[in-house]
């Protein structure tokens, strides 16, 4: 199989160490609107870390905070540069904080206060929390001393359907909260890695949850064919690097000029961004139509469906898993999966409240009014077209990467319907800026 090398190997020329690590990474089924909202939010030899996943949409790893350890599921993100996990303080009528892994410094003999407060802002809101040190483990490195964040207060609801707990920041140090050193850093400073070079190699296989890979220390050629092309980093905070041109059709967009634009490789991110006017008219050459509140209207054709299923088992004390399994909804990959256990989880939390059968059954079918808007439109396009529409090309370092039609699609399962979406969204993008993410990544 072959992957992405200019945008899954990242690298880090800093400093010498000693071995490479596989972190095995874990695949999680997403729905498409779940992963565009977070992001506005802002694998060799050696012993090996898998990376899981969500869908071929988000990624996260397995870490072990404090002695003994404390395990916790992390995203690695390229597109920050903190660690942070839920604090046992976190507040409980959040229902983000009450349905992950919290971290609990009392049960620690390896950690050192710190108590500095800091607060990390994303599109859905802020979050907050103090700084704490302790060891962090990963795979078989043990990191010493590392600086982190103990999050109280969560932004938002959208945590609630994510798998991962908190995150681990990959991006360089001048854009880290608090100016606390990175855990890549710590690798380096402490010796841990062979290489100051880490990459990914992820898995395509939408069927398959393992196989993917998070590699500290270098680069796996075993894991693709070809050679691999580096680029400069345009901006250390980012890992930017400047893109020639971007096509369509074979049919140049004109937007890159002679200066180029820029793109960032974001492995914390779930699909394409771009600016706004230009995706726009990549959308309308795909023939897109655009879908406003689409969680929303996901969410009330759920209900409309299953809502008294839902409401017996929650009832029965069902976990939001099985209250999910049980109603078809996370069977197969199911990308409904994500806004069904969003809603069960909201409806656990008012449970424990110890409301009535019919305050429950009221909670229940009042959900879907409740869900952030998040005002990211979503492109539909019609399935039965997906073969004929263009391949889109990024050219960078002068060589060209093509994402065909089936790269650059997601289907999604609303209510039984399959739905073609545009992996493509915009945003107001700051000096031409493209975001690169997860569909890039896996192409």
């Amino acid at each position: 199989m072959k992957y992405f090398p200019t945008f899954v190997t990242l690298l880090l020329l800093l400093a010498q160490g000693r071995c490479l690590l596989h972190v095995p990474l874990t695949k999680t089924v997403l729905s498409p609107s779940l992963g565009k909202r977070m992001h506005s939010i802002p694998f060799g030899s050696g012993s090996t870390i898998p990376a899981k996943s969500f869908s071929n949409i988000q990624y996260y790893i397995e870490i072990g905070i404090g002695e003994p350890e404390q395990k916790f599921y992390v995203l690695p993100d390229t597109g920050s540069s903190n660690l942070w996990v839920p604090s046992k303080y976190c507040d409980r009528m959040q229902p983000a904080c009450e349905v992950h892994h919290k971290y609990d410094h009392d049960k620690s003999s390896s950690y050192v206060a710190n108590g500095t407060s800091f607060s990390i802002q994303y599109g859905t809101g802020a979050c907050q929390g103090i700084f704490s040190q302790d060891t962090v483990t990963i795979g078989d490195f043990v990191v010493k001393n590392q600086v982190f964040g103990e999050v109280i207060k969560e932004p938002g609801m959208d945590l609630i359907a994510f798998r991962w707990d908190g995150i681990l920041g990959l991006g360089y140090d001048t854009i880290a909260v608090g100016h606390a050193t990175p855990v890549w850093y710590n690798m380096i400073n402490q010796g841990l890695v062979d290489k100051a070079v880490f990459s990914f190699y992820l898995n395509r296989n939408a069927s398959e949850t393992e196989g993917s890979e998070l590699i500290l220390g270098g680069v796996d050629s075993t894991k693709f064919s070809g050679d691999v092309l580096y680029v400069p980093v345009a901006k250390k905070g980012f890992w930017e690097f400047k893109m020639d041109d971007v096509k369509i059709g074979g049919n140049s967009l004109d937007i890159c000029g002679t200066e180029g634009c820029l793109g960032a490789a974001d492995s914390g991110t779930s699909l394409i961004a771009g600016p706004s006017a230009t995706v726009a008219k990549i959308n309308a050459a795909l023939g897109a139509t655009s879908k406003a509140n689409f969680l929303i209207d996901e969410c009330k054709s759920m209900l409309e469906q299953y809502s008294s299923e839902m409401i017996d088992n929650i009832a029965k004390g069902m976990d939001a898993s099985g209250v999910c399994q049980d109603i078809g909804m996370c069977a197969d990959g199911s990308s409904d999966c994500s806004s069904c256990l969003l809603m069960v989880e909201l409806a656990q939390s008012a449970l424990k409240s110890n409301v009535s059968q019919a305050t429950l059954e009221n909670i229940v079918v009042g959900l879907c009014d409740v869900l952030p808007n998040s005002g990211v439109v979503e492109y539909v396009v019609d399935c039965d077209n997906v073969s004929t529409m263009p391949d889109l090309t990024f050219t960078i370092g002068g060589k060209e990467f093509t994402l065909t039609p089936n790269d650059y699609v997601l289907q999604s399962e609303v209510a039984g319907k399959v739905e073609c979406i545009s992996s493509f969204f915009g945003f107001e993008s700051p000096g031409n800026m493209w975001i690169l993410g997860g569909k890039i990544n896996c192409s």
